[in-house]
């Protein structure tokens, strides 16, 4: 059970850290690709929206390392909002890159919607999880610290390797 927390901990860590990363390195270009599945009255302020994810991104890797419970609800809270957007822009018919990892000019697609709610399930998870544990970084965290940026970074980008693997010879 302690792995189970501690590796939903440190992926959704992974995820969040480098999501915000790559966004706030170009955050003109995050904000117009939110632009388009926003409201047409919240739209025009993409840039206030893309500056507010970014802000929440970072805050949720915070409450994820030093208040775990707190930082899973967040996550969930957040990835929740995240999928909706996703969907909206899916069925808008917009052909416009997710955004989610900042730079990725992968068109959005169901594979964002997948792997969001993969991470929603580990959200949920953890925040089951860490409602029944109690402690801060341990020698567990360390260990698991390698795979889980592996693991962490390929849910991130899901569609980029589908798209690789598409190509290949492994599908």
């Amino acid at each position: 059970m302690n792995l189970l927390l501690i590796s939903c901990q440190l992926i959704l860590t992974v995820v969040f850290l480098v999501s915000a990363i790559f966004k706030v390195r170009d955050i003109d270009t995050f904000a117009g690709r939110v632009r388009p599945a926003l409201p047409s009255r919240v739209a025009r302020h993409s840039y206030s929206v893309g500056v507010l994810v970014v802000f929440l991104e970072f805050a949720t890797v915070v409450l994820l390392l030093f208040v775990p419970y707190v930082g899973f609800l967040e996550s969930a809270v957040l990835l929740i909002a995240f999928t909706v957007h996703l969907v909206r822009v899916i069925r808008s018919g917009v052909q416009v890159p997710c955004g989610c990892a900042g730079s990725s000019e992968a068109p959005t697609s169901r594979v964002h919607v997948v792997r969001n709610l993969l991470l929603l399930v580990m959200a949920v998870t953890g925040s089951s999880l860490s409602a029944l544990a109690v402690g801060h970084l341990q020698l567990n965290h360390l260990v698991l610290l390698g795979p889980a940026t592996i693991i962490g970074l390929g849910i991130l980008y899901l569609q980029e390797l589908t798209d690789l693997l598409k190509g290949g010879i492994l599908l």
